[in-house]
């Protein structure tokens, strides 16, 4: 089982600042161990994807999980961009390229999901993949919705974000640049 934990930051971004979850959402999410009233500095890993899976019947019912998870990374970005953490991420969008960006990605995604194992490999100028292990299978689509999100963030138009699932706590997202 993954060792990695999420860190308050991705709670706060998703939870506090996106979604503001109440009545019975809020009331789920504690039954998986989140307690908007009462937060931890980090949550294991189990408990990050636990609450992502009930945000996804809670916004999405019905749709798959990996849409569902993908879905929710875009609405993520834009609150995890008003946290102090991400602020300094959103501070210098403006000044990267897509390729810049995504060369700084595997370190953005483990300051929120500490032991993360991210690789990026690039093919050719415009082709990458990232790979996510150690995490959730569906981390993958998670984080294309985060690209998504802050690509449409830095007008970055054109660009092709697949995820698709390795193992059952390791994923890759295929990433063609315009």
């Amino acid at each position: 089982m993954s060792t990695s934990v999420a860190l308050q930051a991705m709670f706060e971004g998703l939870y506090m600042r996106a979604l503001q979850p109440e009545g019975a959402f809020k009331d789920r999410l504690r039954e998986k161990g989140f307690d908007l009233d009462r937060q931890q500095v980090s949550y294991p890993m189990s408990v990050w994807s636990d609450c992502l899976d009930v945000t996804a019947d809670e916004l999405y019912p019905g749709r798959p999980r990996a849409e569902s998870w993908q879905r929710i990374g875009r609405q993520f970005i834009d609150g995890y961009f008003s946290t102090l953490v991400g602020r300094m991420i959103a501070a210098m969008l403006p000044f990267l390229s897509a390729k810049a960006f995504l060369g700084r990605v595997p370190r953005f995604i483990t300051t929120g999901l500490q032991g993360a194992v991210v690789k990026l490999e690039w093919v050719d100028e415009q082709h990458a993949t990232l790979t996510i292990g150690g995490v959730h299978e569906l981390s993958g689509a998670f984080m294309a919705g985060v690209l998504e999100g802050s690509f449409a963030r830095m007008r970055v138009s054109g660009a092709k974000i697949e995820a698709q699932p390795l193992t059952g706590i390791d994923s890759e997202i295929r990433v063609t640049l315009p």
